[in-house]
């Protein structure tokens, strides 16, 4: 390709094995979901940007050796410009993760949801949230428009914020684990909408303790007269 001499793509395909190492990790970690023996055929390559395009990656499933295994396809030009490529790539190995477990059924999965959940777990929701608000406002539009609905159609990189809100409440009021219950729920058939109802449920019957309120006012601090 275009970028093949260059130190910054040398640099990238030098970390590339690594970083896909920890990517698995930070997704069988986050979501719970643990790939079988012979089941980790996920394959990270790079490709030039031919057009203009707001796509960073994509990731699809192809027969090699009469073996299923994941593709994810990375364009360069955006990750040599300063995109963080290991957040990407744990985002890109969660969809590959959910597809090669669950096969064809994965695309049935509604694209809100498969994108809420890659973005959670790959802990980019503040980023795409520090990303998409202050276009938003620089354009002139109420960043609230952001929150359309999850089922808006069509669908676009600027959803994946709220998208990925719905999995951070879940985990803020009620833990990790309640989040993984929705993706296991999921990957085993379960529609999304009873697998999210299902963990709504379990906490509305056995909430979080509150947490105990905390003073901002160092210890020992005396009040203002």
């Amino acid at each position: 390709g275009a970028h093949v001499g260059e130190p910054a793509y040398q640099a990238l395909l030098a970390r590339a094995a690594e970083a896909r190492r920890r990517a698995l990790d930070t997704v069988q970690r986050r979501t719970g979901l643990a790939l079988g023996e012979g089941q980790e055929r996920i394959v990270v390559r790079f490709v030039d940007l031919t057009a203009p395009s707001k796509t960073l990656a994509a990731t699809d499933t192809r027969t090699v050796h009469q073996r299923r295994c994941q593709v994810v396809t990375f364009f360069l030009e955006p990750l040599l410009s300063g995109v963080p490529f290991e957040p990407a790539l744990a985002h890109e190995v969660t969809h590959a993760t959910m597809r090669q477990l669950m096969g064809f059924k994965y695309g049935y999965v509604p694209e809100w949801v498969r994108e809420g959940i890659a973005v959670w777990t790959a802990r980019q929701t503040a980023d795409k949230a520090a990303l998409v608000i202050p276009a938003r406002i620089a354009k002139g539009s109420d960043p609230a428009t952001l929150l359309n609905g999850f089922e808006t159609v069509p669908h676009s990189v600027d959803d994946y914020l709220e998208d990925a809100l719905l999995f951070q409440y879940l985990e803020t009021t009620c833990g990790e684990a309640c989040v993984q219950g929705v993706i296991r729920d999921i990957v085993e058939g379960a529609h999304h909408r009873r697998a999210v109802k299902r963990s709504l449920l379990i906490l509305e019957r056995d909430p979080p303790p509150k947490r105990a309120a905390v003073s901002s006012k160092p210890e020992g601090a005396s009040r203002s007269p």
